[in-house]
């Protein structure tokens, strides 16, 4: 399910389909239209796509034209902050610069809001999630291991993390592990 799917059942109380899964890649990488969105285009599946700003067009990371593919074919894009610097180790201006920056890096050069963010590495503690919801950001992902999206935790959502080259066995333990 895409991440509008995601807020307006919390928000709204719309209705998911049984078992809803919300795909999301961190970083930016060039695989991600190279690799990942023809799988899935194949398969009818959003996902989100979380960009470090900083990064757009370096070797490596998708540039204006591959995150405008992205957008195109209806993928969600998200903040990753604009250097990857994990927020509980900044100062409260430089955190806020950072979250107001990428966002707006993003809203400038796809033409439309951009409200989903996700934690560099994962960390985060109660002044980032705080900061978070102040930025405008509506949902905001860390690495805390678990499958339950509640709206109590907006700022502080769970994802079950695959690095890669799991096993479908392994996968699906993972999954159920954090249910």
């Amino acid at each position: 399910v895409s991440q509008a799917d995601v807020f307006n059942a919390m928000e709204h109380g719309t209705r998911l389909p049984a078992k809803p899964v919300v795909l999301t890649f961190d970083d930016g990488y060039v695989d991600a239209t190279d690799a990942v969105l023809p799988v899935l285009r194949d398969k009818g599946w959003p996902a989100t796509f979380f960009i470090i700003t900083g990064r757009i067009g370096e070797r490596a990371f998708l540039n204006w034209k591959q995150l405008k593919e992205l957008d195109a074919a209806g993928m969600d894009l998200g903040s990753h902050t604009v250097a990857h610097t994990e927020l509980p180790g900044m100062g409260s201006g430089d955190r806020a610069q950072s979250l107001a920056q990428s966002r707006a890096t993003l809203e400038k050069g796809l033409g439309h809001p951009v409200r989903w963010f996700c934690y560099p590495a994962g960390r985060n503690d109660s002044a980032s999630a705080q900061a978070v919801a102040k930025a405008g950001y509506l949902l905001a992902y860390t690495t805390e291991g678990g499958s339950t999206l509640r709206s109590d935790q907006r700022e502080t959502l769970p994802r079950v993390r695959v690095s890669g080259g799991e096993s479908l066995s392994s996968f699906g333990a993972s999954v159920t592990a954090a249910s």
